[in-house]
């Protein structure tokens, strides 16, 4: 989750130093986040879990999705150059820290309480 921190200064200083901002950390934290969500989806097949832990897997979705829509920006933002993405995408970071925080505690204490395979 540290990465929460690191990332918006990275973002400031490529709109400071006037620097080619770089995509590859977008693509891996979506690679991530994708990689995240078929982990939950194969406990969800392989383990008796109900139907909060379903629900989770479909918000974690929302920030499959929201990283994705980041990594576009980061690539219209290589072609645009536009301040604008970037301010964007800074907010997203710090908005998204919270709402993935939310759900991977909730998703640790369904996992804790996992007591049965299929």
């Amino acid at each position: 989750m540290e990465i929460y921190e690191h990332l918006p200064e990275y973002l400031y200083n490529v709109i400071k130093y006037d620097t080619r901002l770089s995509y590859v950390p977008f693509h891996t934290l979506f690679e991530h986040k994708k990689g995240m969500k078929d982990r939950l989806i194969y406990i969800a097949k392989n383990f008796k879990v109900d139907d909060k832990f379903e629900e989770l897997i479909d918000r974690y979705n929302h920030t499959v999705n929201v990283f994705n829509s980041m990594r576009l920006a980061a690539m219209k933002y290589i072609i645009d150059s536009k301040e604008s993405i970037i301010k964007n995408l800074i907010n997203t970071i710090n908005i998204e820290k919270i709402y993935e925080k939310e759900i991977l505690a909730q998703v640790y204490e369904e996992i804790c309480n996992l007591t049965e395979y299929y």
